[in-house]
């Protein structure tokens, strides 16, 4: 949770992924583990699961209709032949999970990831500058900070805005979980809320 997204993965749980759910997955940073050798690259799947208490009457035939639905669900994820990327057209949770996060959010994060990785900081931060703040861009996801961005902006800024010398596209872990910390938005201080909410009121605060 030190990067406020609710589903965090490395790149060894994303080769045992299909295709097509890999490709919903968001690259977010390049660590390498204290001790070792190892460099992983760090992935997450972008959910903002307040959107799903918006709009609910919560009547009772509204949590059965709910009940029934998981149910069928559960069924048809079991099938031989249940495609899962599927899941991210077709459930309707997921889609209201995911509608704030746009094809030009991704593509924009991406590019600044890829700037942020080259050592072209200069390019990553002016990319990634909105995504912390509100504004109306298109990092805003409806006023909620993005964590990812967060984190990328706090080691860049630690670092003067430029890549230190021999810069290979990864940090040390500890360096990745500081700067989420440091930024306020670590996982221990809001440890009752849900990522989500956690990025949103440490903004407001």
């Amino acid at each position: 949770m030190h990067y406020c997204v609710p589903i965090l993965y490395t790149d060894t749980v994303n080769t045992l992924l299909t295709e097509g759910v890999a490709e919903q997955g968001r690259r977010i940073d390049k660590v390498r583990i204290e001790g070792s050798a190892d460099v992983h690259e760090v992935y997450c799947f972008d959910l903002d699961e307040v959107e799903l208490g918006r709009g609910s009457a919560g009547g009772g035939r509204d949590r059965i209709r709910h009940r029934f639905e998981a149910r069928r669900k559960k069924a048809e994820r079991w099938s031989d032949d249940y495609i899962m990327a599927e899941m991210f057209d077709r459930d309707t949770d997921i889609m209201k999970m995911r509608a704030q996060y746009t094809a030009e959010f991704f593509n924009e994060f991406r590019s600044a990831f890829l700037n942020y990785e080259a050592g072209e900081w200069a390019v990553a931060k002016s990319l990634l500058s909105q995504s912390m703040y509100t504004g109306g861009t298109v990092f805003e996801l409806g006023g909620i900070a993005d964590g990812p961005s967060a984190s990328l902006m706090r080691h860049m800024e630690e670092h003067g805005w430029e890549a230190p010398a021999g810069w290979s596209g990864c940090r040390a872990l500890p360096d990745a979980i500081s700067s989420l910390q440091e930024a306020g938005f670590a996982a221990g201080h809001l440890p009752s809320l849900s990522p989500r909410r956690a990025c949103r009121e440490s903004c407001e605060s």
